[in-house]
């Protein structure tokens, strides 16, 4: 039944009771506002609802993306630390090897030309200040994209190993061992002045003698050519070998040579056998370090010498 303003609905109940009496009818008077009221607010709840879906979907993928960001973000920090740990130990190698890094001789291409300060106002830096100036520098370059800090260290880190291999090339020709093997090695004479064993006089001795049981296997003690083969009355038969522009050995007194002139050597190839030949007084080997043409200390081109198990009278 419907009337002005107003909508009455007759309700039957499903309920009998016990004397089968009739179900009786209910009447339920709504206002019309109600069903319009109530019609709007199911069309508002529909488009609510899909807004509120559509938003937390929206914020599902968003925290989504917040986390990828996140993972990211934590991956460009262990790298940006991983390289900061790198660039140090660049730094310290190339203070080593005296180079600057590839930042600084970049920046110093860029720089403006400038003049000195007077000598009055030169400051001595304590090596906390130093630190603490390596630190800043180091927080200075890691304001730089992460990009630009790997191809900086890229660059450096290849230019690091380059000259390290350069390093290793020359190491390789450099006298560094002693020229003998054996058990029972002595250091008979070191280099420097002494009394002739011959004349009794003072005289400088240019070498080093090792002395030791005969046929002990003598050693190159660096990569080189074999440059002489012969025999000398003062030091016997003796091998000399150039090693690059800067360095040469001779060995002398050998029992017997195990190379030939022009031969490649390397480190630690037996190139000959302990002898007494020439003016000696028992076995030994004379051996000469020449530097640019100069003879030289041996001994002091003697990396292992803490560890070998010599008499030794020079220190």
């Amino acid at each position: 039944m419907i009337k002005k303003n107003q909508l009455t609905v007759l309700v039957r109940s499903d309920y009998q009771d016990k004397k089968g009496s009739v179900p009786k009818l209910r009447k339920v008077t709504f206002s019309k506002r109600v069903i319009y009221y109530s019609g709007a607010a199911f069309v508002l709840l529909m488009v609510l609802g899909g807004s509120g879906v559509w938003t937390l979907r929206e914020n599902l993928a968003l925290r989504s993306k917040i986390g990828s960001l996140k993972v990211v973000n934590a991956r460009q920090q262990a790298v940006g630390s991983q390289v900061a740990e790198i660039r140090k130990e660049v730094r310290i190698i190339r203070d080593f090897l005296g180079k600057k890094t590839y930042d600084e001789e970049n920046r110093g291409e860029k720089e403006l030309g400038m003049g000195s300060s007077d000598p009055e106002e030169a400051v001595v830096l304590s090596p906390l200040e130093i630190e603490a100036e390596i630190d800043r520098m180091n927080r200075e370059e890691m304001k730089q994209p992460l990009h630009e800090q790997i191809h900086c260290l890229g660059s450096s880190v290849g230019e690091v190993h380059t000259l390290l291999l350069d390093m290793v090339e020359k190491l390789r020709h450099k006298p560094t061992i002693l020229p003998a093997r054996g058990r029972r090695l002595w250091i008979s004479s070191g280099f420097g002045w002494r009394k002739s064993p011959f004349t009794g006089l003072r005289k400088f001795h240019y070498g080093l003698d090792i002395s030791g049981k005969k046929g002990t296997h003598i050693l190159s003690t660096a990569d080189g050519t074999v440059e002489k083969v012969g025999y000398n009355k003062f030091i016997g038969n003796y091998v000399t070998i150039t090693h690059d522009e800067t360095y040469a050995t001779t060995y002398g007194h050998l029992l017997k040579e195990n190379v030939v002139r022009g031969q490649a050597v390397k480190r630690g190839d037996v190139i000959g056998y302990m002898g007494s030949t020439g003016l000696s007084t028992g076995n030994h080997v004379h051996y000469v370090v020449r530097c640019n043409g100069k003879r030289v200390n041996p001994y002091e081109y003697v990396l292992n010498r803490r560890s070998l198990n010599i008499a030794a009278s020079v220190k």
